[in-house]
């Protein structure tokens, strides 16, 4: 993160704890504060207040801007579900960070949610787990049809799943990367906004 004010951001995740820095460029001897949220459900508030000699040593105030959070683990999903990490300036809805995304514990790169978040049925009943028909390949992405199936089982079907594993292994060949603003990096992917989304 460098807001212009602010700047640092989430280094590392251990599979238990996340650690980081931030320090504020106006205050920069100030040890702010960070709440660290899972699944949109706030954890913990930990102090960016421990000392680094490469902080220090890049004239980061006076060095003492890193934090470490608590074992995070025990708020994570048991399963196969989808997990977000943030973590924010206290009290504000200023991120330090993009979001951690993890499944199993593992973190994972997604660069497009809409299989967890979305489904578009078209006039023919044909459902696709995205907001626009018009970014798969031809043939493409359909998931199923809403005349023969509720979108319950739509949305926990098989053909939906090896959606999101493909997603999830970094493989998004059914979709038009060169025209899908989130797959070329026109546009940066929102997060669901629920936790625990189930794959």
């Amino acid at each position: 993160m460098d807001t212009g004010q602010y700047e640092g951001g989430i280094e590392t995740w251990d599979g238990k704890r996340i650690n980081g820095w931030v320090y504020s460029k106006s205050d920069p001897y100030k040890a702010l504060s960070l709440d660290i949220v899972i699944n949109n459900n706030p954890i913990e508030t930990v102090s960016a207040d421990s000392y680094r000699e490469d902080l220090f040593r890049a004239s980061k105030g006076s060095g003492k801007h890193a934090f470490l959070s608590s074992n995070l683990t025990k708020h994570l999903s048991i399963d196969s579900n989808l997990d977000v990490i943030q973590v924010f300036l206290s009290k504000t809805d200023t991120a330090i960070n993009s979001p951690v995304f993890l499944q199993s514990g593992k973190e994972i790169k997604l660069k497009c949610f809409f299989p967890w978040t979305t489904l578009n049925v078209c006039t023919n009943g044909n459902v696709y787990p995205c907001i626009s028909r018009a970014w798969f390949k031809d043939g493409a992405g359909v998931v199923g049809n809403q005349r023969h199936q509720s979108i319950h089982e739509i949305w926990n079907a098989s053909k939906i799943q090896r959606v999101r594993n493909s997603f999830i292994e970094g493989n998004y060949e059914i979709c038009r990367v060169d025209i899908c603003p989130f797959l070329n990096g026109e546009f940066q992917a929102k997060p669901p906004v629920s936790g625990g989304v189930k794959l």
